[in-house]
């Protein structure tokens, strides 16, 4: 799905999701990510598309494409709940730092780097 229907973040949500995503990374030294690598894919799946958590239970929220030097994240995780994965409701604020946290995770995941996904996640445990 990541290879066809990709666009650049459009909205200031989704621009300010990915920068605080990015800052993230920083965070845990990866500086080799720019928020201008990470574009949203959307699929013809019908499945994606009602169930937006289905992105992340088959795996498939971000992938990274070589050629192009792109991440590319599924357009559904930005209609993801986070109350279906978060016991604990947070505010308005909170709700978006822990879908940047994702989001960041997720680009970690899938960097070449295999070491990035735990010193990501180890280095920012606190912005949970």
């Amino acid at each position: 799905w990541f290879s066809t229907n990709v666009r650049p973040a459009t909205e200031k949500e989704e621009k300010e999701l990915i920068n605080n995503a990015v800052r993230l990374l920083d965070k845990a030294g990866c500086v080799d990510i720019t928020p201008e690598q990470i574009a949203f894919a959307t699929s013809n799946d019908t499945g994606y598309g009602v169930l937006t958590n289905k992105v992340i239970s088959d795996k498939s929220v971000c992938r990274y494409s070589e050629v192009r030097q792109q991440y590319c994240v599924h357009e559904g995780y930005l209609k993801t709940a986070l109350s279906d994965l978060y016991d604990t409701p947070g505010d308005a604020k909170e709700t978006k730092q822990r879908k940047a946290f994702l989001l960041g995770m997720y680009l970690a995941q899938a960097h070449p780097d295999g070491a990035l996904l735990p010193r990501y996640l180890l280095r920012n445990r606190e912005s949970l």
